[in-house]
């Protein structure tokens, strides 16, 4: 949960294990810590697993692409940096989530994925997926004739492609029968200063596709264009029909400082993009 402070330090000792230089640097030259949690296994082991000597002159590259494979891809430039997801819906703490992707410009989020709110009872009961931030609608996968993603292990996404030029995700089992999806291919393509995130899927009948896109940043709508912040929003063959402030998320504190902007796309065709570019002042 973005509220907590990451425990940093242990990244490096993940990086070991999986041999990710990336992690390693990021977790370079961290001292464990006690934390505040007051869980003395978990911060027992915290220091118990140090490993100081990852921490020393740890040579820095340029990871430009990660990738895990059939769960995550991340692509970065000095600009965007996109990230997407897939996997299935019965992992651990899930959220219906497949196929939905993240955008970073400059370093600073530009369409996220909304995050957690402090636990309650409905988080962990048979209403977890009522809650907007949990359920398929709450991601930026699309809705199809008002069918979303559901939970369980028989719903998956995995990747065709994932490299440093973007990614392309098979979506055809990501959602219910009852929403007729016989084909759905979802291709982000990355370039420096712009991002390209294209839908095409085959249905058994016609579906209107709703998507909805959330993002910390302030949104301006001029002529049916969206501002992100300093970012373009260009479409084909959808378009924009709602905005709308969704509740604001705290577990101790807020999670992203204010509430989030939804973005609302409607559809009636079965391919259409959503192209990001920067505005140049």
């Amino acid at each position: 949960c973005p509220a907590y402070t990451p425990c940093i330090e242990r990244a490096a000792i993940c990086g070991e294990l999986i041999k990710s230089d990336l992690l390693k640097e990021v977790g370079g030259a961290k001292i464990a810590r006690t934390g505040k949690c007051g869980n003395h296994l978990d911060t027992g082991l915290k220091l118990l697993f140090d490993m100081p000597e990852l921490n020393s002159n740890a040579e820095k590259k340029d990871a430009l692409f990660t990738y895990f494979k059939d769960r995550l891809a991340i692509v970065r430039s000095e600009k965007f940096s996109a990230a997407e997801k897939a996997g299935h819906n019965a992992e651990s703490h899930n959220h219906n989530d497949l196929g939905h992707f993240t955008l970073y410009y400059n370093g600073k989020p530009l369409i996220v994925d909304a995050g957690m709110e402090k636990y309650t009872a409905v988080t962990f009961s048979a209403k977890r997926y009522t809650l907007w931030y949990t359920r398929g609608s709450g991601h930026n996968s699309p809705v199809l004739g008002g069918i979303e993603q559901l939970a369980g292990k028989d719903y998956t996404a995995k990747f065709i492609k994932a490299d440093k030029n973007g990614f392309i995700c098979d979506l055809s089992k990501a959602y219910p029968a009852e929403a007729g999806v016989k084909s759905f291919i979802r291709t982000l393509d990355f370039k420096p200063s712009e991002v390209v995130v294209e839908d095409k899927f085959e249905l058994e009948k016609p579906l209107d596709a709703v998507i909805t896109l959330l993002t910390p940043c302030d949104v301006e709508i001029i002529d049916g264009k969206v501002r992100a912040g300093n970012v373009l929003i260009e479409t084909e063959n959808i378009e924009f029909f709602e905005q709308k402030q969704m509740p604001e998320l705290f577990c101790d504190t807020s999670i992203w400082g204010k509430p989030l902007n939804a973005i609302r796309f409607k559809s009636n065709r079965n391919n259409y993009k959503f192209i990001f570019k920067e505005i140049k002042k």
